[in-house]
């Protein structure tokens, strides 16, 4: 029998990834992080949790954040971390 894989409560990961509980819960609103199903967060979603965290003390919204991560993977960005700027076509 397969068992859950030890997950984070949202306090644990933000307290591991330096993320402001207030903008955790903006960002969960937001759909840019989302818990399993019975509400424990992915460990990897540790280091996502501290970019979002890197973008918001640069001074991103998280509407910019949202349409950045849209658009990550398209040719033009590839990826790149950390970013230039909030993207402008948004």
């Amino acid at each position: 029998m397969k068992t859950r894989s030890t997950g984070y409560t949202l306090n644990e990961l933000c307290t591991l990834a330096e993320l402001a509980p207030a903008d955790a819960g903006e960002l969960a609103r937001a759909g840019l992080l989302r818990p399993r199903a019975w509400g424990e967060y992915q460990p990897r979603q540790v280091g996502w949790a501290r970019r979002l965290a890197f973008l918001l003390g640069q001074g991103w919204t998280v509407e910019q954040i949202k349409c950045w991560t849209a658009q990550r993977w398209t040719a033009a960005r590839l990826g790149d971390w950390p970013p230039a700027g909030p993207p402008e076509d948004c």
